[in-house]
């Protein structure tokens, strides 16, 4: 189960292939987690096994978004994670197995029932 594309985003499963790339974006720096380690390229590959192995057990893993996301420090900012989330939500939905009230990382209130 692949999420859908967006305008500016494409989906896809995580290869061997891909690690060079996600070497190079699990070992940057990460504003957001200062004191976090760099990962290396030996994780990288484990990144890599674990998700294709997801794919396989489970039918679903985390997936490379084309634009260069997990994310790429020049391209915060710019609404990519929430439209990604959006569209990793509405696959979930389409397969019948979105069953949680959280979205876009924020917890919701509990709603009342609608008035009839």
């Amino acid at each position: 189960m692949l999420p859908s594309p967006t305008s500016r985003l494409r989906f896809r499963e995580m290869t061997d292939d891909d690690l060079d790339e996600m070497a190079v974006v699990l070992g940057a720096p990460d504003p957001a987690r200062p004191t976090r380690r760099r990962r290396t390229r030996a994780d990288a590959e484990r990144w890599i096994a674990w998700n294709i192995q997801n794919y396989a057990e489970h039918g679903y893993g985390l997936w490379v978004v084309e634009v260069g996301y997990h994310v790429k420090l020049e391209l915060r900012g710019q609404g990519l994670a929430t439209e990604a989330a959006a569209a990793v939500r509405d696959a979930a939905r389409h397969a019948g197995s979105y069953t949680s009230s959280r979205s876009s990382g924020r917890r919701t209130p509990p709603r009342s029932a609608s008035p009839r």
